[in-house]
C-alpha cells in the first residue's frame, strides 16, 4: 500500500441546536495533527445561536452552510454534494475526534480498492469512557484490518462496530450508491454502509480515534429517539435495509447470507409486535408467518409462533412499546 499522508478531506458536520456544543466538535478537527481538510458546517434549521456561535468563533476558517429542517441524512447529503475533496469524514455535532484520528486513517484511502475506512470509538454517552471494540467482543490487531468481502463484518452477530463519526469514504462510491437516504430517519447510515460494501474494500482500525457523547436534551437530537413513532418506522426501515442487502448478496458466502435472513426475520417479528400492540392482529400473524420463513427456529422462531398463534401476547410480553 503507498500510504501518502497528503490527500485532502472534507470533514462534513451536520447540526441542529447545538450553540452549547459544536464547538467542542470543530475544536477536534482543528486540533488534529493531519492539516490538510475543510469543514463543511451544514446547520438543520437550528433555531438557537449555532450560526452566531461559529461564525464569531471561526469566521471563514470553516464553510458554514444552512437549509430548513430536514433530518440528519439531508444535511450529511448537502454537504457531500458541496464537498471540494474526494475523502469525507463525518463528524456529528456532540461528538469529537481524538487528535490522530485523521493522520492514522487517512494514508489506508490510498489503496484504492478500499471505499471505507472505520475506527474504534470511545462510548462516553453515560459517562463511561468504554472502548466499543471491545465492548461488543471484537479482539482485532492494532493493525488495519482490509476486509475484502465487508458484508461479512456488517453482519457480525454483536454488531460492525461502525459509527457515522468514525467514518472515511470516498464521495464518488457514495454518490453512485445514492448517499445517505433522506426519507429515513434512522438506518440511513446503515443502508449506506452495506450497499458501499458491495462496492469495494472496507479496512477497520482497532485504535479509539473519536469520542461519542449523544449529550443533550432530545430536542437538540437530529435523530427523535422518543418518538413513539420512531420504533414503528425503525423497524420498517431495517427491514427494508435487509432486503435489499439479501437480495444483492446473492453471491456473497453462505454464512453472510445466513445472517441477513436472520436480521430479516428479527425485522418480521419487530414488525409483528408492532402490529399487535396496534391492535392489528391479521397483520402481525402475516409478518410473524413472514419471519418463520426467513428463520423457522431459534428465538426469534419462537416469537414469530407466539405471534402467529396468539398475538394478543404481545402486549404482555416484556420490553414491549
Amino acid at each position: 500500500m503507498n500510504n501518502r499522508t497528503d490527500m485532502p478531506v472534507s470533514v462534513v458536520i451536520p447540526t441542529h441546536n447545538r450553540s452549547n456544543c459544536i464547538s467542542r466538535a470543530v475544536d477536534s478537527v482543528f486540533a488534529q495533527t493531519y492539516g490538510n481538510y475543510e469543514i463543511i458546517v451544514v446547520d438543520d434549521g437550528s433555531t438557537d445561536n449555532t450560526r452566531g456561535v461559529l461564525q464569531e468563533k471561526y469566521g471563514d476558517r470553516i464553510r458554514y452552510m444552512y437549509q430548513p429542517n430536514k433530518g440528519p441524512a439531508a444535511a450529511r447529503n448537502k454537504g457531500i454534494r458541496e464537498a471540494r475533496y474526494e475523502l469525507l469524514a463525518f463528524l456529528d455535532s456532540d461528538d469529537s475526534w481524538l487528535p490522530r484520528k485523521l493522520e492514522r486513517q487517512v494514508p489506508l484511502m490510498s489503496d484504492q480498492s478500499i471505499v471505507l475506512s472505520y475506527t474504534n470509538w470511545i462510548d462516553n454517552r453515560r459517562n463511561e469512557r468504554k472502548d466499543h471494540f471491545t465492548a461488543i467482543g471484537m479482539q482485532a490487531d492494532r493493525k488495519p484490518v482490509i476486509y475484502e468481502c465487508p458484508m461479512e463484518i456488517l453482519v457480525r452477530r454483536n454488531g460492525s462496530g461502525i459509527c457515522t463519526p468514525t467514518v472515511i469514504c470516498r464521495k464518488e462510491a457514495v454518490q453512485y450508491v445514492g448517499g445517505f437516504d433522506e426519507r429515513m430517519r434512522f438506518a440511513e447510515d446503515i443502508r449506506l454502509w452495506f450497499r458501499l460494501a458491495l462496492e469495494g474494500n472496507f479496512t477497520v482500525l482497532s485504535e479509539p480515534l473519536s469520542v461519542i457523547e449523544r449529550a443533550g436534551p432530545e430536542e437538540q437530537q437530529l435523530t427523535k429517539t422518543r418518538d413513539p413513532v420512531y420504533f414503528r418506522e425503525s423497524a420498517n426501515l431495517r427491514l427494508e435495509v435487509f432486503l435489499e442487502s439479501y437480495a444483492r448478496a446473492l453471491n456473497s458466502p453462505p454464512d453472510v447470507q445466513k445472517r441477513l435472513r436472520a436480521f430479516i426475520a428479527d425485522s418480521f417479528a419487530e414488525q409483528a409486535k408492532y402490529a399487535a400492540l396496534d391492535g392489528k392482529y391479521a397483520t402481525a400473524r402475516r409478518r410473524a408467518f413472514e419471519s418463520l420463513v426467513f428463520l423457522p427456529k431459534g428465538r426469534t422462531a419462537l416469537k414469530a409462533i407466539i405471534g402467529l398463534a396468539l398475538p394478543k401476547l404481545y402486549r404482555v410480553l416484556p420490553k414491549s412499546r
